[in-house]
This record gives structure tokens, sequence and C-alpha cells, in this order.
């Protein structure tokens, strides 16, 4: 008997799972529902030096980069079927383009 009553009184989290199943459940519609509503409001920032500091010196070098020299962007271009004339012909036309340092 009182090994009966032992297990009654034993309440454990997998109870409380199981019993309040649905609850659980809306409660986590409502969040998934909120955070793709929330999802709209959040920029994303591809520029990883705005989290650095101004005192480290990441950012001061990136700082005189910018003062001397600008502050120059990569591009990555794939071009798919062309021979190899057709892809010297693109490489000229793009070195070509006012600004470009470099073609590899």
């Amino acid at each position: 008997m009182k090994l009966q009553e032992s297990k009654k009184q034993s309440y454990s989290i997998v109870d409380f799972i199981i019993n309040k199943r649905k609850h659980i459940e809306r409660f986590f519609i409502v969040l998934v529902i909120i955070s793709a509503f929330l999802n709209s409001f959040v920029g994303i920032n591809y520029d990883l030096t705005k989290y650095l500091p101004d005192t480290t010196p990441s950012q001061k070098g990136i700082s005189v980069m910018k003062k001397e020299f600008g502050y120059p962007g990569t591009a990555r271009v794939m071009i798919d079927n062309v021979t190899l004339y057709q892809a010297k012909a693109y490489k000229d036309r793009i070195e070509a383009v006012d600004g470009v340092d470099m073609v590899v």
C-alpha cells in the first residue's frame, strides 16, 4: 500500500509533459507565429567590422586602410559552359570595367 501511495505522490516532469501536452503544443505554436511575424523586423548586418569596438587594433587597421586606399570590394564570377576563348573574352571585358584592379 505504501509503495502505491509513494508512486502517486511522486510527480515528475514527464508526467507534467504528458498531462499538459496540448497546452505545451499551443504555447509553442503561438511562439512560432510570433517569431515568424517578428522575423521581418530583424535586419541582417553583413559587415562584421561593425561589431568591433573602435579601440581594437583590427578596427584601427581597417580605418587606416579605408582612409589610404578606399574600401574595395571583391566579387567572384563563375560562368558555365564556355570555351576557353569565351572565358578569355569575358575576362577581358571585366578587366576593362573602370575600378577593376585584377581578374584571375
